[in-house]
């Protein structure tokens, strides 16, 4: 039976009805195209649609773009191309850019590129809009380059990618530091660290030095290997080149640290990191919160706000304290609020982040109603909460049984602009499996294929346990194919849900050559999964 409780919707925001902008949007002296050309020449593209001319009816977009005399004129046009259907396509997305290029708006130029070309993965349309640009006579520099190497990055096409830095060389437009940072993060997601480290030469090579975005891309990598002695040299490192390392250089081998229980150096560099007046975030908090024991969620939060105020809001610990000695959870919740209240007088985006700590360990501990409370408080002083917060409590109320609640706050979410990731995804999977409810992770599934993002392994992983949990083989093969069509390479843990699958299922023949294909695609198992294949083949004979 599904329980219900009113969630107070309206008391944290209220709903909103934001106004249609454009990321170009810039203001310059007003000199608009008459209302009669431009009616004119709307009715013309109406006209033409209705009589099928698509190309006729870009055609006239394109010329009325090109005769704007202002970037909001011109701006106005591909609005409107928006709202009657029309598909932008390279002309109108050529004529936009040299237009705004014109009009002495390069940084707007940029912002459409990236987000109207770049984004929607039309990756041959950016690469013929360098040709036409390049053709008309215009510069095409580093942000846009960058730009299409990071969309050819994402989607594991290297030698792509290269092949933009090279003409990027022959036109004679010099990388900067973001352009290695790419490309480097661009071989790390492939696994080949040697193409990495050539271009971490070449840039040095060429006297850019790596700033702590080239340095945290290795550390990662480092990490996610097992290397931890090589992750820390390089954080080390960062000092002696005058570079001062932020957060998200040590989470990393904090995590990794946990994960090889190393704790003892996991408290050292955590001292380390907080006595050097580095502001902690809320990852780094998740972290500790997942590895640390049952119990010490507010304990942790209270360090990690203490940190907080002092290196970030330079207020000083002891005066920020009510009590000595707190033994409660009670007198715990207490002075995290004093905390968070002095940090919400100083600095609103430091609040967000010790708001957001605040509800996860509230969440976590099963304090569903204080950390809505607390939800409220940080909307109700200005902040919109990170999706982090969101998270927290989408797990927190699937938990609680609360699924109209969980329905209210993705409202919230939507309302506010706020875009739900694939931890949020995942969370929801995950918690519909548990229920073993099935025909709404499946929804969830459709949901992403349709609107974006693209699912993530895990949640694969999730749906196809469940499956095979419920003797489903089939349909759990079936999405098995599905992820590896879709451009996904199974993990561990996809392979072994699908061995012990069929292991169980008595089809032993089908485990093993799975087994082998794992083994195929570089994946090396662990013991365990060779102690599950071995134990369901003795159990099956």
């Amino acid at each position: 039976m599904i329980k219900r409780r009113p969630f107070y919707r309206s008391l944290y925001f209220k709903p909103k009805k934001r106004p249609i902008t454009s990321t170009c949007a810039v203001p310059l002296d007003p000199q608009p195209i008459s209302n009669d050309h431009t009616s004119l020449c709307q009715s013309l593209v109406h006209d033409l649609l209705r009589r099928g001319l698509l190309s006729s009816a870009q055609q006239v977009i394109q010329r009325f773009i090109a005769s704007s005399p202002t970037v909001p004129d011109a701006l106005s046009a591909i609005e409107f191309a928006s709202a009657s259907g029309v598909d932008l396509g390279l002309g109108i997305s050529c004529e936009l850019l040299r237009k705004l290029v014109d009009l002495g708006e390069p940084l707007s130029a940029h912002e459409f590129y990236r987000d109207h070309v770049i984004a929607r993965g039309w990756l041959v349309e950016a690469e013929l809009v360098f040709e036409e640009m390049e053709v008309q006579g215009f510069f095409v520099d580093k942000v846009m380059y960058t730009s299409l190497m990071n969309a050819h990055g994402k989607n594991k096409k290297m030698k792509m990618a290269m092949r933009v830095y090279f003409r990027m060389l022959k036109k004679g437009c010099d990388p900067d530091i973001c352009t290695y940072n790419t490309l480097i993060h661009g071989f790390l997601k492939m696994g080949l660290f040697d193409k990495a480290w050539a271009l971490w030469s070449l840039m040095s090579d060429s006297g850019i030095q790596p700033n702590e975005v080239t340095y945290n891309l290795m550390i990662c990598y480092y990490c996610k290997q097992g290397k931890l002695d090589c992750a820390k040299m390089l954080l080390n490192s960062m000092v002696l080149c005058n570079l001062a390392p932020c957060v998200h250089c040590y989470t990393p081998i904090i995590a990794a640290l946990y994960k090889q229980n190393r704790c003892l150096e996991v408290y050292e560099l955590c001292e380390r990191m907080l006595e050097s007046g580095i502001v902690p975030d809320h990852v780094l908090f998740f972290v500790l919160m997942r590895n640390e024991p049952k119990g010490l969620e507010l304990q942790l939060c209270l360090l990690m706000l203490q940190a907080i105020a002092k290196n970030g809001c330079g207020l000083d610990r002891s005066s920020l304290s009510i009590s000595d000695k707190i033994n409660s959870s009670a007198g715990l919740e207490q002075e995290i609020e004093l905390i968070l209240r002095e940090i919400a007088r100083i600095d609103l985006n430091l609040c967000n982040v010790a708001g957001s700590i605040y509800v996860s360990a509230l969440c976590e501990d099963g304090k569903t109603e204080t950390a809505l409370a607390c939800f409220k408080n940080v909307a109700s002083a200005g902040c919109i909460p990170l999706l982090f917060t969101f998270n927290s409590l989408i797990k927190r109320l699937f938990q609680d049984g609360l699924f109209e609640d969980v329905k209210s706050l993705m409202d919230i979410m939507q309302n506010e602009g706020i875009v739900p990731n694939l931890e949020t995804y995942l969370i929801m999977v995950n918690e519909y499996c548990k229920q073993e409810d099935l025909a709404s992770a499946f929804g969830i599934l459709d949901q992403m294929k349709e609107m974006g993002p693209k699912p993530s392994v895990a949640i694969y992983d999730c749906i196809i346990a469940c499956l095979s949990q419920q003797r489903r083989i089939s349909e759990a093969e079936t999405l098995f194919h599905r992820m590896r069509r879709d451009g996904l390479d199974p993990d561990e843990v996809a392979y072994m849900t699908m061995i012990n699958a069929y292991a169980r299922d008595g089809r032993g023949d089908k485990a093993l050559n799975l087994f082998e294909k794992m083994i195929e695609n570089a994946i090396q198992p662990s013991s365990y999964s060779y102690t599950s294949l071995i134990s369901g083949l003795v159990k099956r004979k």
